[in-house]
């Protein structure tokens, strides 16, 4: 067998995997992305994202500032129809809405946290 060719053969083998261990590394590091960070500091997993929903009131209780809507999908979020529990800020949007309307609202979600940030009847 040839020396020279063996040597060549040696040294592009040796070339090819040092070239794609940085790029295994890199992919390695996207696993587990919960402690990153944007530009200004702030961890992405908690930044907050909305969405648009229409549904219909029920339960209000001003008082601590919530209401339980029976809502339609949400694409942004990539919610399905459900019945939930959000809290409402400010509380004041509360006022005037009774139980059994249809609504349009704002929604927040920050982590675990879900709040309704507009709040109007819907036609």
């Amino acid at each position: 067998m040839n020396t020279k060719l063996s040597i060549a053969a040696l040294a592009i083998l040796a070339l090819a995997i040092l070239s794609t261990a940085p790029l295994a590394s890199a992919q390695d590091g996207m696993k587990g992305m919960d402690g990153m960070y944007d530009m200004a500091g702030m961890n992405v997993k908690s930044m907050p994202r909305t969405g648009s929903g229409t549904g219909v009131i029920k339960t209000i209780d001003v008082k601590s500032g919530k209401i339980t809507i029976a809502h339609g999908p949400i694409a942004s979020l990539k919610w399905p129809a459900m019945t939930m529990t959000f809290s409402v800020n400010p509380a004041s949007l509360l006022n005037g809405l009774k139980v059994g309307q249809k609504v349009a609202f704002d929604v927040s979600i920050k982590g675990s946290d879900s709040t309704i940030t507009a709040l109007q009847p819907a036609q």
